[in-house]
């Protein structure tokens, strides 16, 4: 009964047996359970390219409770990104934007759908919207740096920073993007190389410092990024 007001295709086995197991389970775990058979769920949607499922999934679980509004509108927007639907993204993320957090973990989720709008805006070229946004919301997660640092923190940090340097340098912003890259790279260093995806993230990131510095036409500053892409490099 958990999953049938929510799906009317066929389910998943592991999505079944995740639902059972929620059954035997605390309070706290439950809602540990919730969210990752949500997240299951909606990857699933997307990794099926069948966006308009994951728009109905995303309203029916945060109509449940099963996902914030944030984490809603958040795979919305992608959904509708991927969709060809830029209005609607844009839409759906300022929507979501009026709403302020209440704890830690929106907060991150807030972010989240920040930069993402800020990226969208960027792309669609409204570079100065884009900025516009996105300062306000670096200077928020600095400050959670500062009060609550964690690994998640500054995973956020390294993209906004990434992403903030890239809109400058197609403003012409080029000492501020500088120092933005600069200060994206130290958080880069920060995050530690566990797993594939973190060498991935780091070289992916020098590789956009590369290309920012490369359509500027400043080959210097691609000499000095390609020589540290190369020390990512030596360590795999």
């Amino acid at each position: 009964m958990i999953l049938a007001n929510i799906f009317r295709k066929r389910v998943p086995i592991a999505a079944v047996l995740m639902a059972a197991m929620m059954l035997s389970c605390g309070h706290g775990q439950q809602n540990e359970l919730k969210q990752t058979m949500a997240d299951s769920l909606i990857d699933a949607a997307f990794d099926a390219r069948d966006y308009e499922r994951v728009l109905t999934l995303c309203d029916s679980l945060e109509q449940r409770g099963d996902i914030s509004l944030y984490k809603a509108a958040y795979e919305r927007g992608f959904a509708y990104y991927y969709s060809g639907k830029p209005k609607a993204q844009q839409k759906e993320l300022r929507q979501a934007l009026l709403e302020k957090p209440k704890n830690t973990e929106d907060s991150l989720a807030y972010f989240n759908i920040t930069y993402q709008l800020a990226d969208a805006l960027w792309i669609a070229g409204d570079d100065g919207e884009a900025l516009q946004l996105a300062l306000p919301s670096l200077e928020g997660l600095r400050k959670m740096d500062r009060e609550h640092p964690s690994k998640e923190v500054t995973i956020r940090l390294r993209s906004l920073t990434f992403l903030v340097g890239k809109i400058q340098m197609s403003l012409g912003m080029k000492e501020e993007a500088d120092k933005m890259f600069e200060e994206c790279y130290g958080y880069l260093l920060k995050i530690p190389l566990e797993t594939p995806g973190d060498y991935k993230r780091r070289f992916r990131t020098l590789e956009g410092f590369i290309t920012s510095y490369y359509n500027a036409e400043d080959m210097a500053s691609v000499e000095e990024w390609l020589a540290r892409q190369d020390s990512v490099l030596a360590l795999i």
